[in-house]
């Protein structure tokens, strides 16, 4: 018996490799950055549209980039293509930025945590504050309609002892399905069959409660 598998659509990525608002250690975009200008983003936008599919906005914090709202929009474009986000969630912690990414085309989020609680998923990313930010930008997007929210944890030492929390808090902030990214150097050789048993208690939680893993 397997959890069932969550709604995914098949998108070509549009990496943004500028700044971040979190601080995470064991950041794998560290070694890419390159604060561009809104034209060379179009262009991107435009190369990811070009084989008719939709688009993913992921990499660094794409939230904010100065020009985001307008990428997003642009990604959508006349023929309202799906535009999707991977993001740590904090700055629709604004109302106001969710109203406007919907408006501009936004359909659905990726909101990525690093812990089940405000402790370790801030201690992960040296960012006091910033889990229940994204808490509340989880909650604005669902309240003003956003019609797809996955709950992305990245999986690490740390958080292998709370794991089992994990389904609570996708029902908390009403996310439809639970993903989980495994990083052999953020949860350590010497910690692989604790990480090992911890996720299988997880799929067996997931399958108990009907959550999309």
């Amino acid at each position: 018996l397997e959890p069932a598998h969550g709604w995914q659509e098949r998108a070509q990525a549009l990496l943004f490799r500028g700044q971040c608002n979190n601080a995470c250690s064991g950041c794998s975009n560290l070694d890419t950055y390159d604060g561009v200008t809104k034209d060379i983003m179009f262009s991107r936008v435009d190369t990811a549209r070009a084989n008719g599919s939709s688009v993913l906005l992921a990499g660094r914090e794409p939230t904010i980039h100065p020009d985001f709202l307008e990428i997003v929009e642009r990604a959508r474009g006349a023929d309202k293509r799906m535009v999707g986000l991977i993001t740590n969630g904090r700055y629709f912690a604004y109302k106001n930025f969710s109203i406007a990414a919907l408006k501009a085309g936004l359909r659905s989020v990726s909101l990525k945590l690093f812990g089940a609680t405000a402790p370790i998923s801030d201690g992960y990313t040296q960012t006091p504050g910033a889990f229940e930010q994204a808490l509340a930008g989880a909650q604005h997007l669902l309240e003003l309609g956003l019609p797809a929210l996955e709950l992305r944890i990245v999986l690490h030492k740390k958080l292998l002892p709370e794991i089992e929390k994990l389904p609570a808090l996708a029902d908390q902030i009403g996310a439809s399905q639970l993903r989980v990214e495994v990083a052999l150097d953020a949860v350590g050789l010497g910690h692989l069959k604790e990480a090992r048993h911890a996720i299988e208690q997880l799929r067996q939680q997931c399958i108990a409660q009907k959550l999309p893993l």
